[in-house]
């Protein structure tokens, strides 16, 4: 295909074709797909799957905008006027500055964009394609006309496509056609060219949602090209806002320059007042507007939060939505799935059970084929039981298990095999592993009885039913259940036994009978003690922390394959023969016990939302740390029973079901919820009802969710977490935050960036106030006595590019505290400048009174109408202000603990910014030419240490109140 086709295939009438027809103008295969050298063709001939976005800035226009910036703009007034007067040194010592000044923005600015531009593409959206007949999982932005898609339930559609096939499959449109009612679509139709969108049943549309089901698709159009493209839709992406914290920071910084600016006019109209030039005070007053404004202040934090964004991707949490970031600082409590986020989500069977009270434990762990069925020597279980058994784990799915032989320095034959990519949910994958233990494999299983019909798992039903034909027998039909152990033997009347004999199993794969069982409903009540029985079983696996799914099947006769379609779901469901239970066990990860125990010391709640038994849940919680493992009395005196039924207590009062949670109002699970650590068979809608009862109580609730229903609860919810492995595109787009790698320690990695991030921000804010403020006051003081100007328009902005720039921001990149995860969840209304005011307060007059006792002591000693005195005082302050703040860095690294605790080189950036702006101000006080030009003299040894123990004096008042502080709060 070529670029001239492109159009073509998009104007085609795809509704109006037949499947045949569709395959062949797009000239592929339904089973094959397209090889990897045609995709690659095609993909170079029609472009990348996506909507044409906004052209990017160009470092070019980030670097203009410097200087449009109010400040930048007031700078070069100030060169102009001191053109004008005939100071050329400092109108190019201002020209410096300002270049010097716009580069540092551009700097921070072109990282922040490169960082979202980043992020946008790790969350660039997958899809499962097949190409050269291998499923496989693809960026959507690789797709081409011509590719066939799988879909299932949850996936958003990734192009427009043709079905090809379809179960039971129900699409979301409402992005596309405003219709909010789930369209079902379907194959086999034809479709008038005259029939609207919302009509096109057999045609699938990129960004619309599977709702129900699953299907396979043909793509017939891509990019700009579909729908969405033709009406201009926009990819769903990242969103860059304001965050609360940064509006507040604006406002912060807009007032104190207000504040600040004021009291510049005001000590410039003393000046003048006092016989200074009006230019000069202009110059002057502009230079000190500059310098005390913090206009670092919004950029420094923007800046901040965007990189701490983009380091927190690193480590798999990518947040979608900025306010997240601060938001994560004030997470009370985590509600957590388990499979797969507590856990591995690796699931292996462990134990199977057939009636009666026979058992076999099964070897092996994860997805590998290695293992086995280990069923002791007259325990009833037949090898042809556990092929049923194993036959029905492995038709009832929908997953994949990809594998090769192994590879060394010698290919041989028999080698075993090892798995190289699984797709399909873990329970199903743990079911297959089991299959081909038993030595069933699902491809020759698929073949010999191929799939006809499906009624879907959802979580209402907790069930999945497939449909299947036999090969070479006509009218044969296979039904095969699995689900929760109560809803399968709801539907069961009857029951196979694990002691079948070869003739047995002959008879009831070919011609099912109640007879071949033990009937479940007959009426002299042994009902009763055979579904006891199962569910005694069945707590014992769950007690165990095994999740248990149970297993059931019948045969049917039908005139012909098409028949079983007029079927309702509810009698194939019905009169099944219960098989026997698979107990499963998904290990913890192991970081995930650790990652607990660090939100216990950070005062945040941990509690545990699953679809499993109570009893397997509470297990699980147990072992990694949810709910204290239960013990006996202090005294050691305690009766079994005794402990046996506190434990009982103390785990029923810590969990509910799904059950419980439907018969509570919302003001009984509020009062309930703060004891509540585990939930246990809960449907989607319950994790909104809990987030809900959580936030009543005044919570700042994390909530996770994979699945498509769980889209509201995420919404509600202030921090809502999608699974990036497993999470759906729809819960993905619900959320603030994805997890790449659906790990629950990844959260808790989160919520200490977002504590490092706020923290960070306190420090650079710290710093920044302080040496302005201190500097308003040191001019402020000494215009209004009538001094001499203690530092010039030059000395005022270079101070403030020295410390207003790389040390601040280095600031903002301080690795966390070693206490950040040991304080309490800071409060969402807590402002920026608690806990700080008294370093704004204490910091700015010690700088004030040591910079203007040492200006007044050099003048008093070599004498006010010295011109080289006056130089003199005005180096020594020039080069004390300058270390105090560079010291002051060193102990802004943390407000709370002494520097010398903290890593010496944990961060880089800060020693290097030292380093440098210490070598820019020894050069510029040193070497005679820029001497010359900012007017400083020489100092001999006496003068410099003078200089350096003033300059200490904030740090050391800084270190000693951080000592009585700390010494107090262990006290």
């Amino acid at each position: 295909m070529t670029q001239r086709n492109n159009t073509k295939l998009a104007q085609l009438d795809w509704h109006t074709l037949r499947k045949e027809q569709a395959l062949q103008v797009l000239k592929t295969d339904d089973k094959q797909g397209l090889a990897d050298k045609e995709a690659k063709d095609r993909l170079a001939a029609f472009g990348p799957n996506s909507i044409r976005e906004e052209k990017r800035r160009s470092a070019v226009t980030i670097f203009a905008k410097q200087f449009k910036e109010p400040l930048i703009l007031i700078l070069i007034v100030a060169t102009a006027i001191s053109g004008f007067v005939g100071d050329l040194v400092d109108a190019i010592v201002i020209v410096a500055i300002i270049i010097l000044a716009t580069i540092v923005g551009f700097v921070q600015e072109y990282k922040s964009e490169k960082a979202i531009e980043a992020l946008k593409q790790m969350t660039a959206a997958t899809c499962r394609v097949i190409r050269n007949g291998q499923e496989r999982l693809l960026d959507v932005g690789g797709l081409v006309p011509g590719d066939v898609f799988l879909v299932s339930a949850g996936d958003r559609i990734p192009a427009d496509a043709f079905l090809l096939e379809s179960f039971n499959l129900e699409t979301n449109e409402a992005a596309l056609t405003g219709e909010s009612i789930p369209v079902r679509k379907t194959t086999g139709m034809t479709f008038a060219r005259e029939v609207p969108l919302a009509d096109r049943k057999n045609i699938l549309y990129t960004i619309t949602t599977v709702t129900h089901g699953r299907g396979r698709a043909v793509v017939f159009a891509t990019g700009m090209n579909t729908e969405l493209g033709k009406i201009a839709g926009t990819v769903q992406g990242i969103e860059i806002q304001k965050t609360p914290f940064e509006t507040r920071m604006r406002s912060t910084g807009k007032l104190l320059s207000a504040i600040m600016l004021g009291v510049a006019a005001i000590v410039s109209v003393i000046g003048i007042l006092r016989g200074h030039e009006i230019l000069e005070m202009l110059v002057w007053s502009i230079s000190l507007a500059v310098a005390a404004v913090p206009e670092a202040l919004p950029a420094v934090t923007a800046a901040s939060l965007t990189l701490g964004v983009y380091r927190m991707a690193k480590q798999n949490a990518i947040i979608r939505h900025l306010p997240a970031v601060e938001t994560l600082g004030s997470t009370t409590v985590i509600c957590s799935d388990k499979t797969g986020t507590l856990t591995k989500g690796e699931m292996t069977v462990r134990k199977i059970y057939a009636y009666d009270n026979k058992s076999a434990l099964v070897t092996g762990t994860g997805y590998s084929p290695k293992g086995r069925v280990d069923v002791d020597a007259g325990s009833g279980i037949s090898s042809e039981y556990l092929v049923l058994l194993a036959k029905t784990a492995a038709l009832c799915n929908d997953a994949h298990i990809k594998e090769q032989k192994t590879q060394g320095k010698e290919e041989r034959a028999d080698i075993e095999k090892e798995v190289v990519k699984v797709i399909g949910d873990p329970t199903e994958i743990a079911l297959l592993a089991f299959a081909r233990k038993v030595g069933l494999d699902k491809e020759k299983a698929d073949a010999e009885f191929p799939r006809i019909r499906e009624v879907s798992f959802t979580s209402e039903r907790k069930l999945m039913t497939t449909v299947h034909k036999v090969a070479g027998s006509e009218g044969q039909i296979q039904v095969f259940t699995k689900g929760a152990v109560e809803e399968v033997l709801n539907r069961c009347s009857a029951i196979i036994h694990a002691d079948l004999t070869t003739t047995a199993m002959h008879n009831i794969d070919n011609s099912y009978r109640k007879g071949n069982g033990v009937v479940v409903d007959d009426d002299d009540g042994s009902s009763n003690n055979i579904k006891d029985k199962i569910l005694s079983a069945n707590n014992d696996m769950a007690s165990a922390g095994l999740r248990v799914l149970a297993l059931a099947y019948k045969n049917m006769s039908v005139s012909s394959s098409d028949d079983i379609n007029k079927v309702s779901d509810q009698d194939l469901e019905s009169d099944l023969a219960f098989l026997g239970i698979v107990g499963m066990i998904d290990p913890a990860r192991p970081e995930v016990i650790e990652a607990i125990a660090e939100c216990r010391t950070a005062g945040i709640d941990v509690v545990m939302i699953t679809g499993d038994h109570k009893l397997t849940a509470l297990a699980v919680a147990e072992e990694i740390g949810i709910l204290a493992a239960t013990a006996a009395d202090d005294d050691g005196t305690s009766s079994s029973a005794e402990q046996s039924k506190e434990t009982i207590e103390v785990k029923a009062a810590a969990a509910l079901s799904g059950t419980e949670l439907d018969a509570m109002s919302q003001d009984k699970l509020a009062e309930r919820v703060g004891q509540t650590k585990v939930y246990s068979r809960v449907l989607p809608e319950h994790k909104l009802k809990i987030v809900q009862a959580l936030k009543k109580n005044g919570h700042i609730v994390a909530m996770t969710g994979d699945g498509i229903n769980d889209a509201p609860a995420l919404k509600a919810a202030d921090i809502g977490i999608a699974m990036g492995i497993t999470g759906t595109q729809v819960t993905k787009e619900a959320s603030s935050m994805v997890l790449a790698d659906d790990n629950f320690a990844t959260i808790v990695s989160a919520v200490k960036e977002g504590r490092r991030i706020f923290d960070n921000v306190k420090k650079y804010l710290v710093y920044l106030l302080t040496a302005n403020i201190g500097e308003i006051i040191i001019l402020a003081f000494a215009v209004t006595a009538g001094w001499p100007f203690p530092l010039l328009a030059k000395h005022i902005l270079f101070i403030n590019l020295a410390t207003d720039g790389s040390p601040a921001i280095a600031l903002g990149l301080e690795p966390p505290e070693p206490d950040v995860m040991k304080r309490r969840p800071r409060a969402p209304t807590e402002s920026q400048f608690s806990g700080i005011k008294m370093w704004l307060i204490g910091i700015p007059i010690i700088l004030a009174v040591t910079s203007l006792a040492l200006f007044w002591y050099v003048l008093e000693l070599n004498g006010w109408q010295s011109d080289f005195a006056l130089a003199k005082a005005r180096t020594m302050v020039f080069g004390l202000i300058i270390f105090f703040e560079l010291f002051f860095a060193i102990s802004c690294r943390s407000l709370t603990h002494n520097a010398h605790r903290l890593a010496k080189f944990s961060n880089k950036m800060l020693v290097y910014s030292l380093i440098g702006e210490s070598v820019m101000v020894l050069l510029i006080m040193n070497y005679p030419p820029l001497q010359e030009i900012f007017e400083l003299v020489n100092l001999d040894a006496v003068d410099w240490t003078i200089v350096m123990l003033l300059a200490t004096t904030g740090f050391i008042f800084c270190e000693i109140v951080k000592a009585v502080v700390c010494r107090e709060r262990k006290n």
